[in-house]
């Protein structure tokens, strides 16, 4: 095998192991979490649909970096994060969380409706949000 050929290996050992271990820990996982929970909108500066995509981005984070694998020790706490992040209406509870109070009408309506996917509920935002925003 040429010289090439042997870098090209490890650089593809050294890429594996790290999606695998790298920013693995309690404190990162925890992390991932909390910047999806911290994310917050406010209707002064962004539209619902940028927000939407802003949370977006940041829950596809967390689920990628999830699913390059959870070190053994971390393997019953990453579990319960890979979980939730896969599930369609956990991820639709915690979009609704990010809006400010003054919202909170508008989220009990959402929750009222029982089985609401993630793409039903931002289409409800993206139909009453704005009328909100400019009131």
């Amino acid at each position: 095998m040429d010289v090439i050929g042997l870098a090209r290996m490890a650089n593809e050992a050294y890429l594996e192991l790290q999606a695998k271990y790298e920013g693995k820990t309690i404190s990162t996982l925890g992390a991932l979490l909390i910047n999806v929970i911290k994310t917050s909108y406010d209707d002064r500066t962004q539209t619902i649909e940028e927000h939407i995509s802003n949370f977006d981005k940041k829950w596809s984070f967390m689920l990628s970096t999830l699913g390059g694998g959870i070190p053994d020790n971390l393997r019953e706490f990453g579990k319960i994060l890979v979980d939730l992040s896969k599930n369609d209406q956990v991820k639709g509870t915690f979009l609704l969380a990010t809006l400010p109070a003054y919202y909170n009408s508008l989220v009990e309506n959402i929750q009222l409706k029982s089985g609401l996917t993630y793409g039903d509920i931002t289409t409800h935002l993206k139909t009453y949000a704005p009328g909100r925003q400019k009131g």
